[in-house]
């Protein structure tokens, strides 16, 4: 998988997880609430924490395909932001287009 490829699938597993946390607890709610299980949504909350800083590591040890540092880490104490859309170290950004 090229570094580009692999920077999408992993802003969009990033992304995906954010959006989508609030519509899956909300029909996790109901589906406890049905089936009197009361301990349903805070085993997926707490799930959901541990399976997106996951994603958020990985995503913040992606390198750059240029200057082969990591992405979005940058400063003495590895500090950074993986929202950011370009490198810290070279200024490259991801084609508009999939490659």
């Amino acid at each position: 998988m090229t570094t580009w490829k692999d920077y999408r699938l992993r802003k969009r597993l990033f992304w995906g997880g954010f959006l989508l946390w609030m519509p899956l607890g909300i029909l996790i709610n109901a589906f406890g609430e049905a089936i009197e299980c009361s301990w349903l949504v805070t085993a997926y909350a707490i799930s959901w924490m541990f399976g997106w800083a996951i994603v958020g590591v990985w995503l913040a040890r992606l390198r750059c395909p240029k200057c082969n540092y990591l992405f979005f880490i940058h400063g003495p104490f590895g500090m950074g932001n993986v929202w950011a859309g370009h490198c810290y170290h070279c200024g490259a950004r991801p084609p508009k287009t999939e490659a």
